[in-house]
């Protein structure tokens, strides 16, 4: 592999020269870009992406095991977050440079991304700007899990002035509940209002293994269809690798009869050409979880009754009629579909790509 990439790396550099770039196209740069990448680095990266709120970050705990990805009521996953397995926990920053910040700005005031100049400005962002700019990376090693969930946060959280200037961030975890060589990928939302960091998500799509894209499930609308076309449009003829998990199923007025009526009106569509093409697929693909039940469920022995949990996990069960949770945990712990999920990421994504 080290042998082939050398050779790839001299024929990108002969193809870049006087009279034979203009005859490349930007395309097969990027593609050989993304084949170098994949050769330097044999891990299986698997994307979230979605809309802002569409609950990326709580499927990434629950996955995770630990709420280590901030669910805050405001929008939190400003820049690239990348969990994977490490012999210590710690978090690795990557920053832009002044051109890449140059060109994130420009795409701001182009799109009048008013929210995001104007919470720029109230956090006097500007002043710290020379601070964090072009600067190299910067490891910080966290002794507990405490200590990690404030670093990630302060790196990533849109309420710090640094997030700004920050272009990728790495976490590394003792404890990784995925098979070894899995990376979970935290984007931007697709529907960025800065289109800079929406193309690094579009990017990302791209060379990914494996896409998850986090949709909720009390309705499919316009916008969110839009979303999910997006990402099949960024995945280069390869819908197979997309699953459209249908987020927070625990927030509909009757969980189990409500999913199967809109599984049906969502598969109408993901049939279409524009997504699976196929029925089949499409079937295969759709994955309905309740991510947040499924963490209240495995914290369920340590919720006291005057914590928040204790009282959302008690409205939830009362959906399903249950009065007593012991008796249907498991019932409960199996509809959430996060074991499932893990199952099929360790068995169609790992598995097959090691193959590959």
């Amino acid at each position: 592999v080290q042998k082939y990439a050398a050779k790839m790396i001299k024929v990108r550099e002969i193809l870049k020269s006087e009279g034979v770039s203009e005859l490349v196209t930007s395309k097969m740069f990027k593609d050989m870009d993304t084949f170098l990448k994949r050769c330097s680095d044999a891990e299986f990266h698997i994307a979230l992406v979605g809309a802002i709120k569409a609950g990326k970050s709580t499927l990434i705990n629950a996955l995770l095991g630990h709420e280590y990805a901030s669910t805050k009521v405001t929008p939190e996953t400003a820049a690239l977050t990348k969990f994977k397995k490490g012999s210590m926990n710690y978090v690795k920053v990557l920053f832009y440079s002044e051109s890449e910040w140059d060109a994130l700005w420009k795409s701001a005031n182009d799109a009048k991304a008013t929210v995001f100049l104007e919470e720029y400005a109230k956090l006097n962002a500007d002043a710290e700007k020379g601070s964090w700019l072009g600067k190299t990376d910067k490891s910080i090693v966290c002794e507990t899990k405490e200590e990690l969930v404030a670093e990630i946060q302060k790196w990533t959280s849109s309420k710090s002035v640094c997030h700004y200037f920050v272009k990728e961030v790495e976490v590394g975890l003792k404890e990784f509940e995925l098979p070894e060589g899995v990376v979970l990928v935290d984007t931007p939302g697709l529907d960025d209002v800065v289109e800079y960091r929406s193309n690094i998500t579009r990017d990302y799509i791209d060379r990914a293994n494996a896409v998850l894209v986090c949709v909720k499930s009390d309705a499919l609308t316009g916008q969110e269809m839009a979303t999910i076309y997006s990402v099949f449009a960024n995945t280069r003829y390869n819908p197979g690798k997309v699953y459209i998990i249908a987020t927070q199923i625990d927030t509909l007025n009757r969980p189990s009869e409500n999913w199967a009526e809109q599984q049906e009106e969502w598969l109408k569509h993901l049939k279409e050409k524009g997504a699976y093409a196929s029925l089949e697929l499409a079937k295969k693909n759709l994955i309905p979880v309740s991510a947040y039940l499924y963490t209240l469920l495995k914290e369920y022995n340590d919720l006291k009754e005057d914590d928040d949990k204790y009282w959302d996990l008690d409205s939830i069960i009362r959906k399903f009629r249950i009065r007593d949770i012991n008796e249907k945990y498991q019932d409960m712990l199996d509809f959430t579909n996060i074991e499932l999920l893990k199952n099929r990421i360790q068995r169609e994504i790992v598995q097959d790509y090691k193959k590959l």
